[in-house]
């Protein structure tokens, strides 16, 4: 047959040719027979599938062959292999029942419920069994990161430190001519434990996922796992790339979740942070190379709170904290590129970098800082009396893990208020408050924005003055030193060398005294220390009043039972100023004496010496005062006639007395009385006034001391005695005249004492309101004289009445004297054995009593009156009615010595 036509054959009709029908049912019974055995099988084999996995017994030892290429220096063993129907991938597996991993030297270093296998698809085909991806399921194993970096399975060391990773990725980086298969490895559903070498950390995962496997040239692991660090949950998940070869590698972290607090209890290479209640969550990408980070780039968030030690209230609760930055491996330095800190007490804006020194063994030595906050706002019950606020704070310094301290090298506050500059020591004392030792300097600042400003616990005593007395002024530019020792910040009270602050005051305001005016302009210098206050203040006001040189100290603000403050200082103005603030409440000095400040006069110099319990609330009595009053040209009212004049008198006061002493004129005479007036505040007595007087009195002075005397004296006379009373009001006096240089004159009874005739008066007095003169009680003593004398006065100081019931002045005069003021004008008694008459009723010229323009009457028996040249009256009766310079009615009888009785009228 030739090719052309066979070629033109029909196949359909060749094979009808040959093919008979019951070929045709023959086969295709046979067909459908096979077709449901196969469906049966398949069937069967499915139900079986799903009650559990169908063990493949023939395959053991070959699969165990294939486990030992796959995964060299590691052994695997297994109860059964078998396939399986997996759930969750929806999927027939191949799997080992009961899987066990040993290390070299037969020890457990994993097991797990079952593993999943899968195998090369070409080798198995012509009989060959290569695993190309192993899956643990369920395992629990525990992995020990070593201080090299390394990473392996098991707490124990197997003998040869071999890294359980390395074992595994040198496996999955075989090339073709190598012996494994291997090109993943993974963990799904484990238990994990890991523990770090370095750091002591042990962390347990109940829920890991892991994968590593060939990625090109490089190996990927993924891990996704719930963690607990001291029963705090965390998730983290990680992509890492590991280099063909020794070499840096890559990963990204997330964790979310992760208590900071956790790592405390966990290791104590985190014991700093035990008190750091902050739930955080991290991302970032990293890059290692063996035990070292070569660099990272960072987010981290954060809430919760955190505890600073040593300050009260110390609890800070977070309700925003973020951060982004990097870290430089070769540098050893975190990066901050921006970080937001939100919290009840702290809010602020953070940059800066953080370097760390780790020491041979590889632990965290210590950090360096250098940081800027701005931004930064304090709302700190305990620590601030109000909120407060700073535009920027640098910080350069370097904590030391090992000595738990923190030098600062540099800390300084920009813009307003507050600008400083800082460098020092903070060093932390297990349970103890911080030790402290910091020196610096701080720019111009109000007196409110330091009380704003002024942490509550240091030098409290200080603060709270401050904030009480004074309102106003600018302190600074200051320098201040803090020296607390560990603990010191627990105690009651800091001591003196703790704290030293100084600083200038510029337009300062003081309460030294609550009531008196406060102390203005204020220019001087302050220090502060723990235990006292001290500022010398060169110049000031005080109203109207100069002060300079006054110095304010607070020896101690600790003092039991209360601190006290104590001021000394000079004031220099006029007398009325003087007295005005002295006679405000609560000192109120002059109106204890009867003193009206506003009619004096002169200057006065005042030294000052105050001592100020620090109360908010003081009563006169509990401020204790020292003053000295240096006056000149003072002029002041002692009463409502009474007046000195032109003193140069030095006041001494204090709380329970004053004394004063000087010169000065009354009422307005040139001649001068030396005065010793003491006031006592404190005594129980009725006598608290004493006034010492010793000069010479003219009429004038006498009139401004209320002695009205210019009807029967005239002339000056000497003066010396003392003056009794009770709060300036004078009551008694006991005073001795030297009447020698005066004329004393008694016209209407015709007594008369020329100047230059010994005689000397002494004086009892007694006041009545006002210090106006009430009586006297006279005694008169001279050459061949005696006059003994009371005197009542009324309320317009005039002489009311005189009783003399002895007077003696020389040999023709010895009678007794009463002469009474009433409404009908003066009556004149006299009685007696003499009476020099040779005066009576006449007035020297320019003499006339304006006083006595009015009725008089004079009524006298004597046994004798002498007359001029000798001639004497004997039996002498006297009756005159009249006004005095004005035609009298006269009637008198009487004997001549030598001839015979005269009457007449």
């Amino acid at each position: 047959m030739n090719l052309a036509k066979i070629s033109q054959l029909n196949p359909i009709r060749l094979l009808r040719r040959y093919v008979k029908a019951h070929h045709v049912s023959r086969a295709a019974l046979v067909l459908s027979s096979i077709i449901g055995a196969l469906l049966f099988f398949v069937v069967g084999a499915g139900i079986r599938l799903l009650i559990g996995p169908v063990s493949l017994g023939p395959f053991a030892g070959a699969l165990a062959d294939a486990l030992d290429r796959a995964l060299p220096g590691i052994t695997v063993k297994y109860d059964q292999a078998a396939i399986e129907w997996e759930h969750d991938e929806g999927k027939v597996n191949l799997v080992i029942l009961g899987t066990r991993v040993f290390d070299r030297d037969g020890r457990i270093i994993a097991q797990a419920p079952k593993a999943d296998i899968d195998l090369a698809a070409g080798p198995f085909l012509h009989g060959k069994i290569d695993i190309k991806r192993i899956v643990l399921v369920g395992v629990q194993l525990t992995l020990v990161r070593t201080v090299e970096g390394g990473l392996r399975l098991g707490i124990g060391k197997d003998s040869q430190e071999r890294d359980i990773l390395k074992r595994i990725s040198d496996a999955l980086k075989a090339n073709h001519g190598s012996t494994s298969s291997l090109e993943s490895f993974a963990v799904r559903r484990a238990r994990l434990a890991l523990y770090d070498e370095t750091t002591k950390l042990f962390v347990v995962s109940p829920r890991a996922d892991f994968r590593l496997a060939r990625a090109g040239d490089h190996l990927a692991a993924r891990v996704d796992a719930e963690v607990e660090l001291s029963g705090h949950p965390a998730h983290l998940t990680a992509d890492i790339s590991f280099p063909p070869e020794k070499g840096p590698i890559k990963a990204d972290v997330t964790i979310t979740g992760f208590e900071v607090q956790s790592l405390a209890a966990n290791s104590p290479a985190f014991a700093a942070i035990k008190d750091t209640a902050l739930k955080l969550d991290l991302s970032g990408s990293f890059v290692i190379d063996g035990p070292r980070l070569v660099s990272a780039h960072f987010g981290a968030s954060a809430r919760g709170t955190l505890l600073i030690p040593g300050l009260k209230d110390g609890q800070v609760h977070v309700s925003l904290l973020k951060a982004h930055g990097r870290y430089d491996g070769p540098e050893q330095r975190i990066i901050l590129e921006n970080a937001v800190v939100e919290s009840d007490k702290i809010k602020a804006r953070l940059q800066g970098k953080l370097g760390f020194h780790l020491d041979g063994a590889g632990d965290l030595a210590g950090v360096r800082a250098d940081l800027r906050m701005s931004q930064l706002s304090l709302s700190w019950h305990g620590v601030f009396a109000q909120p407060v606020q700073f535009q920027t704070v640098d910080l350069g310094g370097a904590w030391n893990r090992a000595a738990k301290d923190f030098v600062i090298e540099h800390l300084g506050v920009g813009g307003t208020p507050v600008s400083m500059q800082a460098s020092g020591r903070v060093a932390m004392v297990e349970g103890k408050s911080p030790a402290v030792d910091v020196t610096g300097t701080f720019g111009p600042l109000s007196t409110r924005d330091l009380v704003r400003y002024w942490p509550l616990g240091a030098a409290a005593g200080a603060r709270e003055w401050t904030d009480a007395n004074m309102p106003a002024g600018i302190l600074g530019p200051s320098t201040f030193e803090v020296h607390f020792a560990a603990g010191m910040l627990d105690g009651a009270a800091i001591p003196a060398n703790a704290i030293a602050v100084k600083f200038a005051v510029k337009g300062g305001e003081i309460n030294y005294i609550n009531g008196l005016t406060h102390i203005t302009d204020v220019e001087g210098i302050a220090t502060v220390s723990g235990t006292s206050f001290v500022a010398d203040v060169a110049s000031a006001k005080i109203g109207p009043l100069a002060v300079s040189a006054t110095h304010f100290v607070v020896p101690d603000f600790n003092a039991v039972p209360v601190a006290d403050g104590n001021i000394t200082g000079h004031i220099q103005g006029g007398m009325a100023d003087v007295l005005a603030l002295v006679d405000m409440p609560p000192l109120r000095y002059p109106t204890k004496f009867g003193i009206n400040p506003i009619s004096s006069k002169g200057d006065a110099g005042l030294d000052l010496t105050v001592r100020v319990p620090l109360l908010r609330a003081i009563s006169v009595d509990q401020v204790s005062i020292g003053i000295k009053v240096v006056t000149k040209g003072f002029t002041v009212a002692l009463g409502p006639h009474s007046q000195l004049t032109d003193g140069n008198i030095t006041f001494q006061i204090d709380n329970n007395r004053l004394q004063a002493t000087g010169t000065a004129g009354l009422g307005g005479s040139p001649g001068r009385i030396n005065l010793d007036w003491a006031e006592d505040f404190k005594t129980a007595t009725a006598e608290t006034t004493k006034i010492t007087v010793k000069g010479t009195l003219d009429e004038t002075a006498r009139m401004a001391l209320g002695f009205k005397l210019k009807d029967y004296l005239k002339g000056p006379i000497a003066l010396n005695g003392t003056l009794t009373g009770h709060r300036g009001a004078l009551k008694q006096g006991n005073l001795t005249l030297d009447l020698t240089p005066a004329n004393l004159m008694l016209d209407l009874i015709g007594v008369n004492k020329p100047a230059g005739f010994p005689m000397t008066a002494r004086i009892a007095l007694t006041f009545a309101g006002k210090s106006a003169i009430e009586s006297q009680s006279i005694r008169v003593t001279g050459p061949g004289t005696s006059v003994i004398a009371n005197a009542r006065f009324d309320a317009a100081e005039r002489l009311a009445e005189l009783q003399a019931p002895t007077v003696h002045i020389g040999p023709q005069n010895d009678f007794s004297l009463n002469m009474t003021r009433n409404d009908s004008g003066v009556d004149v008694v006299v009685r007696g054995r003499s009476l020099d008459g040779s005066r009576i009723g006449r007035h020297g010229k320019g003499d006339e009593d304006e006083s006595l323009d009015e009725p008089f009457h004079i009524n006298a028996k004597l046994d004798r009156l002498m007359l001029r040249d000798g001639i004497a009256l004997t039996n002498y009766s006297l009756d005159i009615t009249g006004v005095a310079a004005r035609p009298a009615t006269m009637t008198f009888s009487a004997s001549l010595s030598k001839t015979a009785t005269v009457t007449a009228s």
